[in-house]
């Protein structure tokens, strides 16, 4: 499937935005083959836009994909989208909220699409005006975000596709690397 075949779902200002914002159908789908090793693995998606990686990712795996996003108006759209499938309803939730307050120990995979980028990108890269954008708060994001990766149970699998604005914790291996069109897909496992 296409990325615009896929993006006809979207209302039109969201499509405006996939090519920059949400993640490529080939990426989502590599992604979630490399996330997911076990049926009951759970994989939460870090800044997940109208939930594009979510439900490309519970359509092609066993695994359960959360998605948390700061936007709530993003968060109605990707709900809207997963209860228009079957397959999705039980497999893929979306919740509105700051990753700081999730709790990221109890996923079994994590994904970054460079979650924090916007903080310091300028209003051309910046999907809206609904949050505050600074460096500070950037550089507060992947802080906590590197002390969230920190709190992963062994065995834990990270991808990043463009990275997320540091590099991860010594005791992540990297094990799978990537070049797609647009930018590179790593894959890190924890190893204690």
């Amino acid at each position: 499937m296409s990325d615009e075949n896929f993006d006809a779902m979207y209302p039109d200002q969201i499509q405006e935005l996939s090519e920059m914002f949400w993640t490529p159908v080939a990426v989502a789908l590599r992604c979630a083959q490399l996330l997911v090793e076990n049926p009951d693995d759970r994989i939460l998606d870090v800044g997940s836009g109208v939930g594009k990686f979510c439900l490309i990712g519970a359509a092609i795996s066993e695994g359960t994909f959360h998605g948390i996003e700061q936007r709530t108006e993003l968060v109605k759209i990707a709900d809207g989208i997963r209860a228009l499938h079957a397959w999705a309803s039980e497999r893929v939730s979306f919740k509105s909220g700051n990753m700081s307050d999730e709790d990221w120990g109890s996923y079994q995979g994590i994904y970054l699409f460079n979650p924090f980028f916007e903080q310091s990108s300028g209003p051309f890269c910046q999907i809206d005006d609904s949050l505050k954008y600074s460096p500070d708060t950037q550089e507060r994001y992947i802080q906590n975000a590197l002390q969230k990766l920190a709190s992963t149970q062994r065995g834990t699998r990270v991808a990043t596709y463009f990275g997320f604005g540091a590099p991860l914790p010594g005791n992540f291996r990297k094990t799978y690397f990537e070049l797609f069109d647009k930018g590179p897909l790593e894959v890190w496992i924890k190893d204690s």
